[in-house]
């Protein structure tokens, strides 16, 4: 916004200052133009800006592109035997959130959609776990045969 009003007080000295100013601007300020010109580069610049702040259309909120991979990894590292809880915790506040998307409920959907991929995780985090407490009570037990046959 600042630039766009440094627009309109734009002299011939400015062109050699620390900031460039694209060419076609640049020509039109320096050489000459009309505060005519000026206005009308501003009111474009402006146009500009506020079309960036303008309507988007609603965007799908990322959380709900993550939290169903998150469920199929946790999936993956059987979390429906070691974290059933926190898998179907997950698996719920994934349904809510894609029907607050549905409702209109952009927030709700993103904040449920992040819950649901937390979630997902500790399940994961949580079925890693077990299955790695099993390979090593494995691991005691191949070790203390080993031991007892020798």
């Amino acid at each position: 916004m600042l630039l766009i009003i440094g627009a309109l007080n734009f002299s011939h000295d400015d062109a050699h200052s620390h900031f460039a100013w694209p060419a076609p601007i640049q020509r039109t300020l320096v050489n000459g133009g009309s505060m005519e010109k000026r206005k009308i580069l501003c009111v474009v610049a402006l146009a500009l800006l506020f079309q960036g702040c303008g309507n988007h259309p609603p965007a799908s909120p990322s959380s709900l592109d993550t939290a169903p991979v998150a469920i199929e990894e946790a999936a993956r590292y059987d979390a429906a035997q070691s974290a059933s809880s926190e898998l179907t915790t997950a698996q719920l506040k994934l349904t809510r959130a894609e029907e607050a998307l549905r409702m209109g409920k952009e927030e709700q959907a993103r904040r449920l959609g992040e819950q649901a991929t937390i979630d997902a995780r500790y399940a994961q985090a949580k079925a890693q776990a077990q299955h790695e407490q099993n390979a090593a009570i494995d691991n005691r037990t191949t070790a203390a045969t080993i031991q007892q046959s020798r």
